[in-house]
Order: structure tokens, then sequence, then C-alpha cells
């Protein structure tokens, strides 16, 4: 594809925004055309954010990220763009970013036909650290530090959707995101899928997107770790079982996984202020990963 083809725009998610959101979506719309995908119940419209670059879908309800992602790429796709960034609200870029991350995608040099995304280091500014460059391998998974991976090893096997650069081409082949798990998960899976059908994520090292990763996070043996609300985890524990049960997520992943699953229980029923409602959710959260149910949660549906 040559560079004078490419057609560029964002997708962000919201979810009751609030001012620093806003701001920082008036700043993007100066870049690039964005689409807003407002996901926040009736009752809050959005009518003076929309400009010539901003358009916004309003879906009335909480419809999960999933969902609103697969809104946000198929509007950009009916009007003929071919790359895609994906942002939440949350997000914080600088003002080379955007630019950053085009950059392999507009150099004399066209991006494989078999790139899905790339995606940027990401810094979570809760925990104080860079996340980790995922590759998931025959044997094992590896972490790698953006900053200190040589060039062969910036391929990723998934990241998390804020900040991506989605390859709408590739999109069309690999599918939509799984709207069923509604928000945790979805990025992992898509990301799996694309490795699945021959498809690459690559990192750019240079683009750094800064986050807030969930609530206030605990602290256990000297290192910060990732916490949400217990809903957040009801979804973690239910979507976790529903992977394991999807054939093109490595076998490696799913043992992992696995392991993973009754160390997450011990530490947010333990160590989180709400450690009741925590433990609550999560086991809610097995039940129903393994009766298979999909989709936002509902109080209607606790014990069906």
């Amino acid at each position: 594809m040559k560079s004078s083809n490419i057609k560029v725009a964002a997708v962000v998610v919201f979810y009751h925004p609030n001012l620093q959101a806003i701001n920082s979506l008036k700043k993007l719309s100066k870049m690039l055309p964005v689409v807003v995908v407002d996901n926040t119940e009736e009752g809050e419209p959005l009518e003076w954010v929309e400009s010539e670059s901003v358009n916004i879908i309003r879906n009335m309800c909480n419809l999960g990220v999933a969902k609103a992602i697969n809104q946000g790429v198929e509007y950009w796709q009916s009007q003929g763009m071919n790359w895609c960034f994906l942002f939440d609200q949350d997000s914080v870029i600088d003002d080379g970013f955007i630019e950053e991350m085009i950059t392999p995608i507009t150099s004399k040099r066209a991006p494989a036909d078999n790139v899905a995304a790339y995606v940027p280091s990401y810094y979570a500014k809760n925990l104080e650290s860079y996340g980790s460059i995922i590759q998931v391998e025959k044997f094992g998974i590896t972490r790698r530090h953006p900053k200190y991976a040589r060039r062969n090893e910036l391929w990723a096997s998934y990241a998390i959707n804020s900040g991506s650069l989605i390859n709408l081409n590739s999109f069309n082949t690999i599918g939509p995101y799984l709207e069923g798990l509604f928000i945790d998960f979805c990025d992992i899976e898509w990301g799996l899928r694309a490795n699945a059908k021959g498809f690459q994520i690559i990192t750019n090292p240079e683009a750094t997107l800064i986050q807030e990763l969930g609530e206030q996070p605990i602290s256990f043996m000297g290192k910060k770790i990732v916490n949400h609300s217990p809903l957040r985890h009801y979804y973690y524990i239910r979507n976790a079982i529903h992977m394991l049960r999807l054939k093109h997520v490595p076998l490696v992943w799913k043992t992992v996984e696995c392991a993973k699953m009754p160390v997450r229980f011990a530490l947010y029923s333990t160590m989180t202020s709400n450690r009741i409602q925590h433990l609550k959710a999560m086991t809610l959260g097995l039940i129903h990963g393994l009766k298979n149910k999909q989709g936002k949660y509902c109080e209607s549906t606790r014990n069906r």
C-alpha cells in the first residue's frame, strides 16, 4: 500500500467521561478524524463535543468495549479508512505520538501485509512502570521491556487496545472483537486470533501511551499489582474460563492462566479494602464462566 493511499482515523470509547477525557478528545481531534462511541446511559448528551472532525455514535447504554470498538471500526471502514487508532477515554498521548505511530505505515518501506496492528509502549502511571511486550511461544510466555528489546524482539502476541493502530484490511480477515467478552480479555483474544491466522502485532518503542491501569494498586512483596473493581474481577474470572474453550488460544497461555487464577482469588479476596465483595464477584464469575455465560452482567441473571 502506497503512503499516498493511507487514510487514518481514530475510535475513542466513552463511558461517563470526565473533563480530562473531553480535553484529550479535543486535542486528538486536531490531529486526525475521530469517532466517539459513547456507552454512557441516556441523559448525558455530548452534542457540544461534535465538530467537523468528531462524530458520535450514542449507544444510550453500556454495550461494552468490544461492541464499541466494532462499531467504531465499522464506521471508519464505511468511510474508506484503512488504518484506525483505538483509544480509551483515560489515555494520555504527547504531541508527537500520532506522528511516531504512523511512521511505519507512511515511510517508503510499506508495512507487511500480515501486520494486524502497531502498538506503542505503555506506561502505567499508577503502577509507575512500563508494560511488557508479551510473547506467547510454544513452551512459555516471554516478557520484554519495550525500551530494551532488540528490533527482532518487538513482535507481540497481544497488547491492550488503547493506543493501538489497527490495519483495517487485516481486520476484515481476523474478524471483529468478541462482543460476548464485553470488556476483559477482548484485546488478548483478538491478538491471539490474529496470531493464529498468521498476522503480527508490532511494538513501536518510540511511542509511549500513558494510562491509569485499574484502581488503587495492591502492594505485594514490594511490587505494585493491578487492581480493579469487584465487577471487573467478575468479568476477568468469567472471561478467563471462556478463553480456555477457544481453540486458537495456545495451550501454554491456558496453562499459565489456570495457574494464575487461584493466586488472583487469594490476592483480591485478602488484600483489597472491600475483600468480601471481590470474593463474591470472582466466585460468581467462576460459576458463570463454567456455565458459559457471556455479555453484560445483569443482577437479574445472577442466580441463573
